[in-house]
């Protein structure tokens, strides 16, 4: 993980975690997308240009640009990625991330949130980065 500790990663871990408890955010299907959309915009510049259709088709999915065929192009893109899974890896990170930015239609669980600081981490992020997004979009995250 890029500047930060495995202490500091805890922390994000432990106020995610008292923050799900009491903030149920798994009823917003497009939340754990958006946070990845979120994550990867700090990661433009790793990102060649294959990401970069994937990444963009993934926001105009969400806002409602494209449909389910553009989606599952774009997913064609990552599938020969995806099978190269190489762990802990700053490119697996990327890649988990922006397939989360094209697929994620579930809320955000703990188990969710805990995999999002991981690959985050490994794509290169710092923890404050990491920490910033999640209080850019979950209210309450630095209370």
């Amino acid at each position: 993980m890029s500047g930060g500790t495995m202490q500091d990663v805890q922390h994000i871990s432990d106020r995610l975690d008292v923050l799900l408890e009491a903030e149920p955010f798994a009823n917003d299907r497009r939340l754990a997308a958006r946070l990845c959309l979120a994550f990867c915009d700090r990661l433009l510049p790793a990102m060649d240009g294959d990401l970069l259709t994937a990444l963009a088709v993934g926001r105009d999915f969400w806002a409602g640009k494209v449909g389910e065929r553009q989606r599952l192009g774009a997913l064609g893109l990552l599938s020969p990625r995806l099978n190269r899974y190489v762990p802990k890896s700053a490119q697996d990170g990327i890649n988990r991330l922006v397939f989360g930015a094209l697929t994620d239609t579930e809320g955000l669980t703990w188990q969710k949130g805990q995999f999002l600081v991981e690959m985050a981490g490994y794509a290169g992020l710092s923890t404050d980065e990491i920490e910033n997004i999640f209080a850019e979009h979950l209210p309450g995250f630095r209370d």
